[in-house]
């Protein structure tokens, strides 16, 4: 039996927040619910589309806080997926928060060497979660 999520629910709206993220930023964008990947845009998509969450992506979705990690700085870059994907060296995580509830993660990730998440990509991540949070209001 499959748990209900709502972010599967707003299946083509969430699909295209996912590509709007990506083209904005530049990098993978990554939609999940509390279960998996449901969306990503971008190069290295392929690796995460339809894969569960981490342990450590779990924590977070628990901890309901954004997380910011750069390689490039010494920050811990946490793996998204169960599968561990390579490669990710800048990557920024933002809970969607809904009446209290954790619904699950827009996050921006880069593989480019040295990348940096900047405040930019905070920002477009952070619009987006809550884009989408705003749906269940």
């Amino acid at each position: 039996l499959k748990k209900y999520s709502p972010i599967a629910t707003l299946d083509r709206f969430s699909k295209a927040t996912a590509r709007s993220l990506n083209d904005l930023s530049g990098k993978l964008a990554v939609i999940c619910d509390t279960d998996g990947i449901l969306h990503a845009f971008g190069e290295g998509k392929r690796e995460f589309e339809g894969q569960s969450l981490s342990e450590e992506m779990d924590r977070i979705l628990r901890e309901r806080r954004s997380y910011i990690a750069n390689a490039a700085e010494g920050g811990d870059v946490i793996p998204i997926t169960n599968s561990h994907e390579e490669g990710i060296t800048a990557q920024v995580i933002v809970p969607i928060i809904s009446g209290g509830d954790c619904l699950g993660a827009v996050a921006v990730l880069s593989k480019e060497s040295g990348a940096k998440i900047d405040g930019g990509d905070v920002n477009l991540a952070r619009l987006t979660a809550d884009i989408l949070a705003n749906q269940f209001e």
